[in-house]
This record gives C-alpha cells, sequence and structure tokens, in this order.
C-alpha cells in the first residue's frame, strides 16, 4: 500500500503508519483503509482484548469457631470468571471456588490465590481461623411436637461431637420410644405410628468428641402438647 488510514484515533501512536504502536485502556477494534498505487482501496480491521486488572476483598480475615463447627466468608470480586485456589486443600468444602466452608480442627491460616483466566495477574490473600476446643453434650429440656417453631422436633446435640454412638428415648414404663445413631435425627414425638401424649421422658445418649474421648449423659425430656 501507498496510505493507510487507522480509526479510531485513540491510544494509537500514528494513524497514518503502516504498523502504529497501540495502547488502548479496554477492548476495542481498529478499522484499516488501505490504498495503493492505483488508488484502489481494500479494508480490514484488528481487535485487541485488553486484560483488566481486578480486586478482591472478603470478610472476616480473621475468624474463630469451636470445634467441629463451621465458617464461611463473604467475597467479592470486581470481575468475573476469575480462578480461585485455597491452600490447605483440607478441612473445607472446596478449593476452587471463592466462598468455601471451612471447618478446621486446629488453628490454620487458608492462603488464597486468585488470578485471571489468562494469568496475567495474580494475587494472594490470608484468611487465618482459630479453634476454641469445647465439647459438650446435651438435650433440651422439653419440645412441642407438630408445632410451628423450630422446636417441634428434639435433637442431641453439643459441641465438638465426631460421632453420635447412640440416643434413647423411653417412656414411664421404660419402653423404648426413639433410637438413633444419627446425629442430624431427632424424635418427632411419635412411637408406632402415635403422637405420645403429654409426660416426661427419660433419655440417654452417648456420643465420641473429636479428641477421642467418650461422653455419655442422661436426663428427662418435658413432650408438651
Amino acid at each position: 500500500g501507498t496510505s493507510y488510514l487507522w480509526s479510531p484515533d485513540i491510544n494509537i501512536s500514528d494513524i497514518n503508519s503502516q504498523s502504529p504502536n497501540v495502547k488502548p485502556d479496554e477492548d476495542i477494534i481498529y478499522y484499516l483503509e488501505l490504498r495503493n498505487a492505483h488508488d484502489c482501496l481494500s479494508k480490514d480491521s484488528v481487535k485487541i482484548s485488553v486484560i483488566q486488572d481486578f480486586e478482591v476483598s472478603f470478610i472476616p480475615f480473621i475468624d474463630s469457631i469451636i470445634i467441629g463447627d463451621t465458617t464461611r466468608i463473604v467475597l467479592e470480586a470486581s470481575q468475573d470468571n476469575l480462578i480461585y485456589s485455597w491452600t490447605p486443600t483440607t478441612n473445607l468444602s472446596c478449593v476452587n471456588c471463592p466462598e468455601p466452608d471451612f471447618y478446621p480442627l486446629e488453628d490454620t491460616r487458608y492462603k488464597l490465590t486468585v488470578e485471571d483466566s489468562t494469568g496475567c495477574f495474580r494475587y494472594h490473600y490470608l484468611l487465618d481461623i482459630y479453634v476454641i476446643e469445647k465439647y459438650t453434650l446435651d438435650v433440651p429440656d422439653a419440645f412441642t411436637p407438630e408445632s410451628a417453631n423450630q422446636n417441634s422436633v428434639i435433637y442431641a446435640k453439643g459441641y465438638g461431637i465426631k460421632k453420635l454412638l447412640q440416643f434413647r428415648i423411653y417412656n414411664r414404663w421404660g419402653e423404648e420410644v426413639f433410637y438413633t445413631d444419627d446425629i442430624n435425627k431427632g424424635w418427632d414425638g411419635y412411637y408406632k405410628g402415635k403422637l405420645q401424649s403429654i409426660d416426661n421422658y427419660s433419655y440417654f445418649i452417648e456420643a465420641e468428641m473429636i479428641n477421642g474421648e467418650i461422653q455419655t449423659k442422661k436426663g428427662h425430656i418435658m413432650l408438651i402438647r
């Protein structure tokens, strides 16, 4: 060609150059009109994709939990399609997502590495989680079956429980009306398909704690209707 004309005239060193330098701040398409010695016109274009820097923030940077519990961060990023990587990779729900659940069994410092899809920008962030060792085993004093509140089913709960070994409930005649070894299951007040009457019921629970200790507890529950 004998003449060149680039457009738009934005962040380009020379719009009449055969090979100009460009430094756009965002994605842009430059268009070229080229003429030869016979004044024949040809056109072309080139798209420049600009990889933008990003910002990431999350809260909290420091947190504390009771052993066996779970915590989670809230993360905000200035752009999508970022790549996340958490280390260490233990005691968290996922290692490549922005907001995993964390459940360490001891004080742990997690490092988050974030980069864009092309690897142009990469940043590191730290999250410190402190673990309080506390072990308890308990059952509420009363519950109200078939009610609309959260107290309609009675569960064995506590801090630092690794595994529920047994949770048994008996009526006043010593008949077992409920049994489970699943910490997520509770008694809804029914036995053999019938809602039990208002009364005091005795219970016995046994659980293995995270530190290996076996704890037991017994007591009474009031069924309220």
